[in-house]
């Protein structure tokens, strides 16, 4: 999504909910279609997400040519001076970050539960 003046704006998205913090996913042994089902869900949900931020990451690499990480390398040395690209890159990268950890966790747990079905 971009603003008028054309730049990058990164919606305000909740942090994906860390699967660990469930309680309910995690103490019980029971397998269920339920929780299954939910959990793909989720799992489904975070890797759209992080589809979508690769997608932007990609487009600012594109755009400056250069690579995420070369990027923050020659920020963090004070080579690079635009405010407005370095905090939508981090913005990008932070959310991608997240959602990546999310996606992970909740596909580590979905494949528990399935080696523990009946």
């Amino acid at each position: 999504m971009r603003d008028r003046s054309g730049r990058l704006c990164l919606p305000l998205f909740f942090s994906p909910v860390r699967p660990a913090e469930s309680a309910g996913l995690v103490t019980t042994a029971m397998h269920t279609d339920e929780y299954e089902i939910a959990l793909s869900r989720e799992l489904g949900v975070c890797e759209g997400y992080v589809k979508k931020y690769r997608k932007v990451l990609d487009g600012l690499e594109a755009r400056h040519g250069m690579t995420t990480e070369l990027f923050f390398e020659h920020s963090r040395n004070g080579r690079l001076t635009a405010a407005g690209e370095l905090r939508e890159w981090q913005q990008a990268f932070e959310a991608w970050q997240r959602w990546s950890e999310a996606r992970d966790e909740y596909g580590r747990l979905l494949g528990a539960m399935r080696q523990s079905a009946p």
